[in-house]
């Protein structure tokens, strides 16, 4: 009974934190705006595959994006494993609350199970609790929570560090074979909601194994002897939990060809400078003030606090409490007076970690934005271990080192979870208190951060009501994009469409996802209309909340009139949505009138015509 009670109060201070760092997600359960960001791509998908499944259907294709052609997004971070929750929230919640929930939900799961795998190591409680929030609310999930909440569930590390833990610990053959089995599908979940963290995970594995096997090899065969049977059960397991994934990857690569990034796929850019590891969150309310602060008194600083400002796709920052550790343990290693005691016991970890520390920093090293230095007209750089993963086949679609940063963390704060256990044991009570307390506070100033409301909009859901009870046919939302994570046209944030789709459920012009078929770009561009209405929309690509857009360039339709009507009866287009007050509404109103298109309904600063 105490402890269940005491778990109970672990719980709710994980929560009361969940509600402190996300005050705007938990707002959006209850208000009408709702941010329209990534965030939609894994509210369409995971809807999509839903509906799928309801209807007994392919859970990774869609009809409903980029018409008239049918999407295959099972390599587009697909999200399926979400549907399981779907099916006991969307009785009761729409696609973006109940994905808000999941969401929140995993934030308490990080925390959770991180605690319940420290405790297992061993550690102090009240420390387990602090590394817990630690790892539960990294500053890397600072820039996610902005829309890839596929990033946010880290909570699979623990536990599947956890369940490997338990299986070969456990001696009855029948509860070996049940924790088989839930690794195996705790593995295939993991795939199925990211597969960044999946390959982390097998990445971990094998460093882990081999660790095992050149240390101590008697004890690894003897104990590989013993659990074979069953690690081969979780792998057959898992293929079996995937078989729908995995035909649907065969009909696409069969179709389409293995998806190969240009290039490096921009993984120079989306790849960690050095300097990453030491520049904080830029929505740390606190480090924005005193980067802004300092920018304006110490020269050259404001280039410092550009890079800081401009992160996103390069943040790496583990914290103050990681970095200081890691700099005590290579300091004291160097002047040989680390415990060895204690070395051996955060040795793997340790080493793990560095491993993906490495991982983060890309193909090539990057120093203050450089990943070359010319030396007599010669580009000189400095290849990593990175590098050999863009000639694998299938892998060179890891094309963003920077998102390996959650295990690095998951590591580290095993790492540094021993050595604060460590000091704890050599000090008193009352001295433990205070570093706890010290670790607490240091967190908490640290890691703290404050989602953006920028990106929170109303959308026009009077529209998209009154569309979801008419008679089918395609809808052109105007602005829209066609876009994936290299190229786009139309205007680049346009993904709102996808949200109303979820509302209205009728095919739209357009989309978003993360890998988009040429053949797709090349159609809409090919398009008369749909192409012409594409470039005056455009305003270039930027950041919406640190940069401003371009002024659209609006011309005169270069076609004849009938053009118009011609292609949007090939599309079925019965409905179209115009945005107002923009520098292109004027042009495009006329051109959709004179097609035989009638104002329906207004609603803010949209309009509703219907042919």
């Amino acid at each position: 009974m105490k402890k269940n009670l005491n778990i109970f109060l672990i719980i709710l201070v994980f929560l009361g934190f969940n509600f402190i760092f996300n005050p705007s997600l938990w707002k959006e359960l209850s208000g009408n705006k709702m941010m329209v960001s990534d965030n939609i791509i894994t509210e369409f998908l995971v809807e999509q595959s839903y509906q799928n499944i309801l209807h007994m259907k392919n859970p990774f294709l869609t009809k409903s994006i980029f018409y008239p052609f049918t999407t295959n997004f099972s390599m587009n971070d697909p999200n399926t494993a979400y549907v399981l929750p779907f099916f006991i929230l969307r009785p009761f919640f729409d696609p973006h609350k109940s994905i808000l929930i999941i969401t929140l939900f995993s934030f308490l799961l990080n925390n959770f199970f991180m605690y319940l795998l420290l405790r297992k190591l061993k550690i102090n409680q009240s420390l387990s609790i602090v590394m817990a929030l630690v790892f539960g609310f990294t500053p890397f999930l600072s820039h996610r929570i902005l829309g890839h909440y596929t990033y946010i569930p880290i909570y699979f590390f623990p536990l599947v560090f956890l369940t490997v833990s338990k299986l070969i610990e456990a001696k009855k053959e029948k509860e070996k074979l049940i924790i088989s089995l839930f690794l195996g599908l705790s593995m295939a979940l993991m795939l199925l909601i990211n597969f960044y963290y999946f390959f982390m995970i097998a990445l971990g594995f094998i460093f882990y194994f081999s660790y095992w096997f050149f240390t101590n090899t008697k004890q690894f065969l003897q104990e590989l002897k013993k659990n074979a049977i069953y690690l081969l059960t979780s792998i057959i397991s898992i293929i079996f939990f995937l078989i729908p994934w995995i035909i649907s990857v065969y009909d696409l690569i069969k179709t389409q060809g293995l998806f190969k990034s240009p290039g490096f796929g921009g993984a120079i850019t989306l790849s960690a400078d050095v300097l990453s590891f030491f520049t904080p969150s830029e929505y740390n309310p606190i480090y924005k003030f005193l980067f802004n602060k300092l920018s304006l008194i110490i020269p050259y600083f404001p280039k410092y606090n550009n890079f800081f400002l401009k992160s996103w796709e390069r943040f790496v920052y583990p914290g103050i409490i990681i970095l200081g550790i890691y700099f005590s343990i290579i300091l004291l290693k160097l002047l040989k007076k680390f415990p060895i005691s204690l070395w051996n016991k955060i040795k793997p970890y340790f080493l793990m970690s560095l491993f993906f520390a490495v991982l983060m920093l890309g193909p090539f090293l990057k120093i203050f934005n450089r990943w070359s230095i010319n030396i007599e007209g010669v580009a000189v750089v400095f290849p990593l271990p990175f590098l050999l993963l863009h000639y694998v086949p299938g892998l060179s679609t890891l094309r963003a080192p920077s998102r390996f940063t959650p295990i690095f963390i998951f590591f580290s704060c095993i790492v540094a979870a021993y050595i604060f256990d460590f000091l704890i044991e050599k000090v008193g009570k009352k001295k433990s208190l205070i570093l706890i307390i010290i670790l607490f506070v240091v967190f908490f100033l640290d890691q703290f951060y404050v989602i953006p409301t920028k990106l929170n909009q109303e959308i026009p859901n009077k529209i998209y009501n009154y569309l979801n009870k008419k008679p089918q046919g395609t809808v052109l939302e105007i602005p829209f994009t066609v876009r994936d994570g290299f190229q786009y046209i139309g205007f680049v944030h346009a993904i709102q469409p996808m949200a109303g789709q979820l509302i209205h459920g009728k095919p739209i012009i357009g989309g978003y996802i993360a890998r988009v078929p040429d053949i797709f770009f090349s159609y809409y561009k090919n398009l008369k209309f749909i192409g012409y209405i594409a470039k005056i929309i455009d305003k270039g690509n930027y950041n919406p909340l640190t940069e401003k857009p371009k002024k659209p360039v609006v011309y005169k339709f270069p076609y004849e009139i009938d053009e118009i009507k011609k292609e949007l009866d090939l599309l079925n287009v019965k409905y179209i949505i115009l945005k107002q007050n923009e520098v292109y509404t004027n042009v495009v109103r006329e051109l959709i009138m004179v097609s035989n298109y009638r104002p329906i309904l207004t609603e803010s600063q949209y309009e509703l015509y219907e042919n």
